[in-house]
């Protein structure tokens, strides 16, 4: 009998699989709506069965993406090249579904790759001088000059870095003074005088002012008494740029101003 030949065989199912490969040419979009329909209808079945699908060929799918992985990743890029609308589309659907699980990846993959991603980003530095520089200049407008207590902050860090010539042993500056953003504020605000506000602090309205200059005090770190005295809420005034200016390193002494300097 026929069916029983081999080669009538072999050619039987080519011939049935080039008709069905004709067939699914045809109709691509009638069968990919049955697909989705049935997929809508079975989504708890076709969950359920490629996890244990998944369980029971653990090794074949490993063997299969190690097998494939090169082919595969050129295929995803070409798509996307050729696809790029619908990729992005796409992409920001995922993204909108699922922000813990993209957030915890992230976190995940930078954790992994912490000197892979300092090495690119030093590297870009260097490449992109200017980029750098406009974009610190942005950061500060965005974040920091419409931001009355980053400013804050911001200042008396550096402020603060600079007069222990960097050396805070990685600390808080909070922590090295024995108090707060909050109380220096309020402590500021208090001796307000009048026309001052958060709105003209800076570079042409007022100063925070050392009463008793920083050239006045020697220290070598954050432990010395006399650090702790220049940095001292009690040592600290809001001041007129233009009164700051004049006073400089003078400081006043039983009544009498004398140059910091000449006390030293």
């Amino acid at each position: 009998m026929a069916y029983k030949d081999p080669e009538y065989m072999k050619k039987y199912y080519l011939k049935k699989r080039e008709h069905i490969k004709e067939y699914q040419k045809r109709n691509k979009e009638k069968i990919a709506g049955y697909n989705k329909e049935y997929c809508k209808r079975n989504k708890e079945y076709i969950k359920e069965y490629n996890k244990k699908w998944k369980e029971k060929n653990k090794e074949y799918i490993k063997e299969r993406r190690l097998k494939y992985k090169e082919k595969q990743r050129l295929y995803k890029r070409e798509w996307r090249k050729n696809n790029r609308e619908k990729w992005i589309s796409q992409l920001n659907k995922y993204r909108n579904k699922n922000p813990e699980k993209i957030k915890k990846r992230i976190k995940i993959w930078r954790e992994k790759n912490k000197e892979k991603i300092n090495r690119y980003n030093e590297e870009w530095r260097k490449k992109n001088p200017e980029k750098v520089k406009l974009s610190k200049k942005n950061n500060y407008i965005t974040n920091i000059k419409n931001n009355k207590e980053k400013r804050l902050n911001l200042l008396l860090s550096s402020s603060i870095k600079k007069s222990l010539k960097g050396k805070k042993g990685g600390k808080h500056w909070e922590d090295l003074v024995g108090y707060s953003l909050f109380d220096l504020k309020n402590h500021l605000e208090a001796q307000f005088k009048y026309g001052m506000s958060w709105d003209n602090y800076g570079y042409y309205g007022w100063h925070i002012d050392h009463i008793k200059p920083k050239i006045y005090f020697k220290f070598e770190d954050y432990n010395d008494p006399q650090f702790k005295e220049c940095w001292s809420l009690n040592n600290l005034q809001p001041l007129w740029a233009e009164e700051n200016n004049k006073k400089r390193d003078w400081m006043e002494i039983d009544g009498q101003m004398i140059k910091a300097r000449t006390l030293k």
